[in-house]
Order: C-alpha cells, then structure tokens, then sequence
C-alpha cells in the first residue's frame, strides 16, 4: 500500500508576474511560466479589458502611426500617419488632412514622430526627411521660404530720417506662431538734401500657406548689415508704403540663420523651446521659440562609431539621445553652453518608438534583445530573464518595429514587438514598473504595430493603438468585456510543485481565492511539464464566497512534479488573489510511484 502524508496546502501568492527565463520549478511562488491576458496590480492578477475599434471603417490607406492632438479652444483630435497622407478621425471614420500645393508625401510605410508646440503638430519619418508642419485644415512643408527678389526702396522728401545711407529688406512670417524667414536680398537707398522719408514698393507677396504677414527691416543711417525691424504689413499687401521709424523706435535685428529644415531628417522633437532633430549621425536645432527656423549649426554625436541615432527624447533637463551602441544626452541651453554626455555605454537603443517615460524613469528597448530603465543615472535592464523566450525570437532587421507607451493608469509600459516568422509584431509585452512584473497580451488578429495615447476632454488616458488594417483601436478598456466580438482568452501556469527524487505528488484540490461570477474557468493539471493535462474541469465563479474549493484530482496519474493550469473566457473582468493546492506526497518504490 502506497503511504500518504498529510496532504499539504501550497498557497500562492500572486502578482509576481512572468518568468520564462528559469525552469518551472524554481522560480517564485507568486511567478508563473505562462501568463497570458492577466495584469498585476500589487499581488492580485486581473483579467485585462477589452479591444475595441474606434472606426467603423477601414481607412483607404495602411495606416502607421497618430498623435493626440490638443488645439488651444481645449478640442482633441486624433491626427493619424498613413502611407502617403495624413488624416485625422472624424467620428468613427478617419478623413484626409489635405496637402498643400505641389506637396506629395514620399509612400513609405515607417511610422511618423510626432510632436506639438502650441498649436501645430510637426511630424517626420525615415524615408521622407522632411519636416511637416500639421493643423487639422492643412498639411504643408515646414519652414518659410526666403523672399528671393528685394523690396524697392526709395527717398522721399519731408520726412523725420535724417540724410544719408540705408538698406532694407524684409522677411516672410506668420504672427501666429512667430515662424519667420531668412531676409530678402537688400535694397540700399541715400537721403540727401536734408531729413526724409524711405518709400517702399514691390514687396512680393508668399505663396507659403501659413504665412500671413511681411515684416520690413531697415538699417540706422551709413550702418551696414545689421537690419532693425520697422513695420509689420499683411502678406497681401503690395502698395506703396513710406516710412520714417526713428531708431529708438525700431524693433530687434532681423536673423540671418532662419534657415529651411533640413531634408533627411529621421527624427524631430521639441525641447526646451526648440526644435530638434537628426540625420541619424548628427543633432540640429532651431532658433529659441521657433520650431522652423533652423540655426545651420549641428552637433556631432560620436560620428565616428558606426552607429546611426534612433530617437530625440525630452526627459526633463535632458535631451536623451539614443544611438545603436549607447545613450547619450544633450545640456546647455544654447550653442556656447551645449554639452553631449553618456547616460549609458552599455545599453544603445535598437527602436526609437519604444523610448518612454513615467514617474522619473525612462524605458526603451534597447541592445542586446532586452527593455531598459534608467532614472538619469543608472540603467538596468528589466527583461533580460522574465521574457527572455520573447526577446530572444525578435528578429535581428524588425528590432526597430518594437513600439511601447507608458499606461500611468495602470502602472505599466507597455510594448508591441515582433517574432521569429512574421514581418510583423505579433505580441504584447507589459511592463509593471512598480511591482517590476511582466505579462503577456494576445490578440484577435495581430498585435498593434503602434502605441500611443490619446486623452478624453478631461485629461483621461487611454491606450490606442493600429494594426496596419486601416482601424483605429481603443486597446484594454475596462469597459469593454470583449475584443470586438472575440472573447479575451486569459490563461496562466503555477510554478511545479516537486516531489522529490523519492516521492511523486499528485493534486487532490484547488483553491481559489477570487471575483464572484456567473463565469466559468477552465482548471487543468499537468505532471513532468507535459503539455496535455492529467486532469482538467471547468468550475463555476458563481459561490459567494471568497476561497472557492474545487476537485481535481490526479491520484491516479502522479508525477514528479505537478503544475495548475487557469484558462478563463467569460465576458465578467474578474480578479485573482491566491490560488491553493492540496497535494498529496507519494512515496515512491523502484523509483516510480506506487
């Protein structure tokens, strides 16, 4: 007769999340080498929300990327980056943002980056390089054309000036923005004979659609290049003006480095009230408070390497700049105080769309196959063992497909990335950065191929997310019970139970701790890590009570280790606190249970 011990309750604790990079048997008790549609949340797993499609209809064009987009009368707009035009949702359907004149997006199917200063949204992409510049009525080129002819500027008599020689020029602007040009070639002008007036003519008007005004620049008397501003006019105007601005009543200088953007950039973004952006080898930026008017400076960044930059990100004082090898930042706020240091010399940054930020911390997916954190000082990777299976099968040339956007709600960050296979993401990673847990999320279809927020009239959060379908979604809503339609599948494994080299153990009871519901769930066990169950039943949530009992034994069919298996589809969000097994110990003879 086999011997029995008293059959102990090994209870669970949850909330410690994925482990896939230590054998089933010896990873923490409140671990689980499958967990799939749970998040953690302190030491309780909850059944993630559902998906829903934000649009009722495919848009004509594959869609890639989008951004929230907040005007200043405090209206939310999605603006949307398809292959080779920029739209925005309008109700449940995505229109198109028309284009200016003779403006063709280049068709490639990179996801844009996006920023916003003040009312305009600015986006870029690798395979275009060209900085747009987006309101919800246009999408044009950013940065404004220099005059290329002069004004025509003559003397009149009568006026305040006094005598002698002047040059004018003037510039193309937009007073809303305060976006401005290079000057106008000049036209110089003598007052002789006394006091006088200069006259104006033949200011040309722009055909740059945000600009709305001219602005004229005039030197002091026998002064040469450096002009001072003296009057604003409206871009259409053309007639004949004539001026006498005294000089302690004239403006700024005009600026010579207004220059266009340049046209191979691969990433821009904003910080400290400029524009920045790169080539992948080297930084630009902008004059202070204008987004379009580019310096002509650059700063190198460790050109000699042989890596190329993947993001720009604004993480506080800090200009984060991720290269293939390293993470660097950039200080100063200006050319005579601007400083590159290294943040890590470790860990580069392999997708730009990963590099995100929440609570002081920074993450991105980054060299080696691994997520990263770093609070500005110190980088550790978060990755490296808890997934180590999904990291391993991201495909060496779609590392830069991995796309991730922190969900404060919820504590996580949260990543789409690819797989071994497919040429496109496949899998959702979750990232609790307070509990330093994963999970894992599948999906109806395929994965999103890109995260971003959006926000509701109140500053609410939501995730969104697009599936290269032509559909906007609205991802993990705990309002939604379903996946459009498809029941959310969430399942997870206990860590083994091992019985020892001179016992087996086999699983008589199932306790759990969990949500009352008209639900069922689906219990298995498993012995030795097999993948069909010794034992499986579908249980009812329905008793009132908190720890819900339920049989499953595997007495007749005992292993060297045991292992419970939870699969659950019900439409009711439900949570899991502690799971409990009775084992039994069964002495072994000859080596195999008896």
């Amino acid at each position: 007769m086999p011997e029995y011990d008293t059959p102990p309750k090994v209870v669970y604790e949850l909330g410690g999340g994925l482990n896939q990079g230590i054998p089933p048997s010896e990873i923490g008790q409140n671990e689980h080498p499958l967990l799939q549609n749970f998040y953690t949340q302190g030491k309780k797993l909850i059944r993630r929300g559902g998906i829903r499609r934000v649009t009722s209809a495919a848009y004509a064009e594959t869609l890639n990327s989008f951004f929230p987009y907040r005007r200043s009368t405090g209206d939310w707009t999605l603006i949307v980056g398809a292959l080779s035009t920029i739209g925005k949702l309008s109700g449940a359907g995505i229109v198109v943002i028309p284009t200016a004149t003779g403006l063709a997006l280049v068709p490639v199917l990179v996801p844009f980056t996006w920023f916003q200063y003040n009312d305009i949204v600015y986006a870029t992409r690798r395979g275009d390089g060209r900085l747009l510049r987006i309101t919800p009525s246009l999408v044009e080129l950013a940065g404004i054309p220099a005059p290329a002819a002069a004004l025509a500027a003559t003397p009149s008599a009568g006026g305040p000036l006094a005598m002698g020689d002047y040059a004018a020029v003037f510039t193309y602007a937009n007073s809303a923005t305060g976006a401005e040009s290079n000057p106008s070639p000049k036209d110089d002008v003598t007052l002789g004979g006394g006091s006088g007036y200069v006259d104006y003519n033949g200011i040309s008007v722009s055909a740059t659609p945000q600009v709305d005004v001219k602005r004229i620049y005039r030197t002091l008397v026998d002064q040469v290049n450096e002009y001072f501003f003296v009057r604003e006019i409206p871009n259409a105007a053309t007639l004949y003006w004539q001026e006498g601005v005294l000089p302690e009543d004239m403006g700024d200088p005009v600026l010579f480095d207004n220059n266009l953007p340049p046209t191979d950039l691969v990433w821009a973004t904003a910080w400290n009230e400029r524009c920045f952006g790169t080539d992948g080898t080297d930084i630009f930026f902008t004059n202070l408070f204008n987004m379009e008017g580019w310096t002509g400076l650059s700063i190198p960044v460790y050109r000699d390497d042989g890596h190329i930059i993947r993001v720009l990100y604004a993480f506080g004082d800090r200009l984060v700049i991720g290269k293939t090898n390293k993470v660097h930042f950039l200080i100063g706020t200006d050319r005579s105080t601007f400083r590159v240091l290294t943040l890590s010399d470790k860990h580069g940054c392999m997708s730009g769309h990963s590099m995100r930020a929440a609570e002081g911390y920074l993450f991105w997916y980054g060299s080696g196959r691994n997520f990263y954190r770093s609070d500005g000082n110190n980088t550790v990777g978060i990755g490296d063992i808890k997934i180590r299976t999904l990291l391993d099968a991201i495909p060496d040339a779609l590392q830069d497909q991995v796309s991730a956007e922190v969900f404060p709600a919820f504590s996580q960050y949260v990543a789409s990335i690819p797989q071994t296979g497919y040429t496109q993401n496949r899998v959702v990673v979750v990232y609790n950065y307070r509990t330093d847990s994963w999970t894992t999320y599948t999906h109806p279809d395929m994965a999103p191929q890109y995260l971003a927020e959006f926000f509701d009239s109140t500053y609410g959060r939501s995730l969104y997310g697009m599936q290269y379908d032509g559909h906007v979604y609205h991802l993990y809503d705990p309002t939604q019970l379903t996946d459009y339609g498809t029941p959310i599948a969430a399942k997870l494994l206990t860590r083994e139970e091992d019985g020892g080299s001179l016992m087996a153990k086999a699983l008589r009871r199932v306790h759990i701790l969990c949500s009352t519901a008209a639900e069922s769930i689906a219990l298995k066990a498993y012995r030795d890590g097999r993948a069909v169950p010794s034992a499986s039943r579908n249980v009812s949530l329905s008793a009132d009570m908190a720890w819900k009992p339920f049989n499953l034994s595997t007495l007749r069919d005992p292993g060297s280790t045991v292992q419970l298996g939870i699969e659950y589809t019900g439409t009711t969000a439900i949570e899991l606190e502690s799971i409990g097994l009775e084992l039994d110990l069964i002495e072994r003879f000859g080596g195999q249970p008896q």
